[in-house]
């Protein structure tokens, strides 16, 4: 049997059995315009069809974005850019580009590199997982040494409590 693909525009996922959408769309409405396959963004439409307002600054096609102008003539600019002049690039940290030490250091002893995930250059995001994981894996060994030194009722007391009806109060024998 062929694999159905979702109605919308550019989405590959399997359709729902019985249903021409997706799991990710099944509730979403398709745009009421003749011939399209986009997703309704407001009144029935999607953006390119009428379902955003468009600038009110003569024969511009943009969306507005913030009161009644697109970004080009006026509207609200979400992005912010870097503060060095003569410099286009998106702002990050302190209202400069990472170019212009907007961005992070790495959070390893002696490291400049730039984080890139988790606070960590590429080079040490693997040591930091490795570590948090022993780390990990010692509080385990912990708690398995401390639970071989409970006697027994109390164990089974505890497993009560927590497991079988963690809703009703626990009598211990």
């Amino acid at each position: 049997m062929a694999k159905v693909l979702c109605m919308f525009k550019d989405c590959r996922q399997e359709a729902l059995y019985g249903c021409t959408k997706c799991a990710f769309h099944k509730r979403r409405k398709k745009c009421s315009y003749e011939g399209c396959q986009n997703q309704v963004y407001a009144r029935g439409l999607c953006v390119r069809h009428g379902g955003k307002k468009p600038c009110a600054f003569e024969n511009c096609t943009n969306s507005v974005s913030g009161g009644d102008y697109c970004p080009e003539h006026g509207g609200l600019v979400t992005k912010r850019f870097c503060c060095v002049e003569g410099c286009k690039k998106q702002a990050h940290a302190r209202k400069r580009c990472v170019r212009h030490g907007g961005g992070r250091i790495c959070a390893s002893y002696g490291c400049g590199h730039h984080a890139r995930l988790g606070g960590f250059c590429l080079a040490h995001t693997e040591h930091a997982s490795t570590k948090q994981n022993e780390e990990t894996s010692m509080e385990l060994e912990q708690v398995a040494e401390f639970l071989h030194t409970v006697d027994e009722p109390l164990l089974e007391y505890l497993h009560d409590i927590s497991v079988k009806q963690p809703w009703a109060p626990a009598t211990m024998q």
